[in-house]
Parts: structure tokens; C-alpha cells; sequence
């Protein structure tokens, strides 16, 4: 899982970047796999008026599509950063258990399908009547 950090309008410094990174880490790691890539935007919602309000987006990309967009105001950075991260975690297992249950409803189908069919094939193609 690779993991870009933007700064627009403020200065991301180094133990900003190491604490998103770190907190990434534990609300993804174990959907590492199945996730390309996580690009961090980190802005000052009031730029140049003043305020003290702080922006978190991340973009999770999903392997092999797909992306999921969270984003979070607060006043402070670390504070913002934890709750998305949080929230990106959430987000990404309720996709991948979403995809997988649209994959299991598929095969389940797929699979009474084929029962069907053979026991069609026993019951016409052997040569047997079904009597009512």
C-alpha cells in the first residue's frame, strides 16, 4: 500500500506526514492487499482570511477498481487525521464486504443453476417419466 501526503495551503512537516502514515497503517493494514494506493490531501480550509480550520481527504484506491473519498474538517490537524483515518477503514471494509457478498450471491446462483440442470438431465434424459 502506497501512501502519498499533499499539503495545500499550510506546511505538512515531517511528523505529520510519519503520523498520517502511522495511522493509515492501522486502519488499512489489513486490507493492504487489496488497496493500490491512499493519497492524503491535507489543507487549510480558510487559507489566507484567518481560522483555524483543517481539512483531511483521502483517496483510497482499490485493486483491481474503485475509489473511496473521505473527508473531514476540524480545527486540529491530528484530531481531523484520526477521525478520517477511522472512517477510511470503516469505509473500505464495507466495500469489500459488499463486493464479496454480490460474489457469493453469484455463485450460490450459478451453482442452484447447475443443480437444476442435472437433475433435469437425469429425470428427462434417462429415459424417465415423471408421473403426476
Amino acid at each position: 500500500m502506497r501512501v502519498v501526503i499533499h499539503g495545500q495551503d499550510m506546511d505538512v512537516d515531517r511528523s505529520l506526514k510519519e503520523y498520517v502514515q502511522r495511522r493509515l497503517q492501522f486502519a488499512l493494514a489489513r486490507f493492504s492487499t487489496r488497496i493500490r494506493e491512499v493519497a492524503a490531501r491535507l489543507a487549510d480550509v480558510n487559507g489566507d482570511r484567518g481560522g483555524r480550520d483543517r481539512s483531511c481527504r483521502f483517496m483510497v484506491h482499490l485493486i483491481p477498481t474503485g475509489t473511496i473519498v473521505i473527508e473531514d474538517v476540524d480545527a486540529d490537524p491530528f484530531v481531523v487525521i484520526d477521525r478520517a483515518a477511522d472512517r477510511a477503514g470503516r469505509a473500505v471494509a464495507r466495500e469489500l464486504r459488499r463486493r464479496w457478498e454480490v460474489r457469493r450471491r453469484t455463485a450460490w446462483r450459478d451453482y442452484d443453476r447447475r443443480l437444476w440442470q442435472r437433475s433435469e438431465s437425469w429425470a428427462f434424459g434417462h429415459g424417465n417419466r415423471i408421473s403426476r
